[in-house]
């Protein structure tokens, strides 16, 4: 019986190299395929979205002036509310 024993050890052993080994190229294939479909639609499809639609976006931010700053409104700017808040 412990001769029997001796036998399922090592084989389970064996067997347990064995699967850690499929399993070591299971996910080296999976990882490499599941980060080249995330590279490619998450960035390539982003890319191709933004050179469809990068003119309508930036000509519809474009205005007349030099800048895009937008002055603020409902409150007077003094110099002693300036004085106060710093």
């Amino acid at each position: 019986m412990k001769v029997f024993m001796k036998y399922i050890k090592l084989f389970a052993e064996r067997f347990k190299a064995v699967v850690s080994v499929i399993v070591r190229v299971i996910q080296k294939i999976l990882i490499t395929v599941l980060l080249f479909l995330l590279y490619f639609f998450g960035f390539g499809l982003t890319w191709l979205i933004m050179l469809i639609f990068r003119k309508a976006t930036l000509l519809s931010l474009k205005t007349k002036k030099d800048s895009f700053w937008k002055e603020a409104q409902g409150y007077q700017v003094t110099m002693e509310e300036s004085g106060r808040e710093s």
